[in-house]
C-alpha cells in the first residue's frame, strides 16, 4: 500500500499541481500540507501558489525541476 506521501510525489511527477480539495477527494488525504512539508525535508523542491483572494485563497502545490523529484 502506498504512503500518503508517495500518492501525493507520483501526483506531483504527473506535472500535476495539487490543492488540500483534491488530496482529500482524490486520496483521503487530509492533512496535505504536513505531507508537503516532509517531502520538502526529504529534499522535493514543492513550490506553494497562493490561488484566489480575499477570504477564498488557497494553497496550489507543484513539484518544481530542480529537486529530487
Amino acid at each position: 500500500m502506498e504512503s500518503q506521501n508517495q500518492m501525493i510525489l507520483k501526483h506531483l511527477k504527473k506535472g500535476l499541481p495539487i490543492t488540500h480539495a483534491q488530496a482529500a477527494n482524490k486520496y483521503s488525504i487530509w492533512r496535505l500540507a504536513s505531507r508537503i512539508n516532509e517531502l520538502r525535508q526529504q529534499g522535493h523542491n514543492i513550490v506553494t501558489t497562493m490561488i484566489g483572494s480575499g477570504r477564498k485563497r488557497y494553497a496550489q502545490y507543484t513539484l518544481s525541476g530542480g529537486g529530487t523529484g
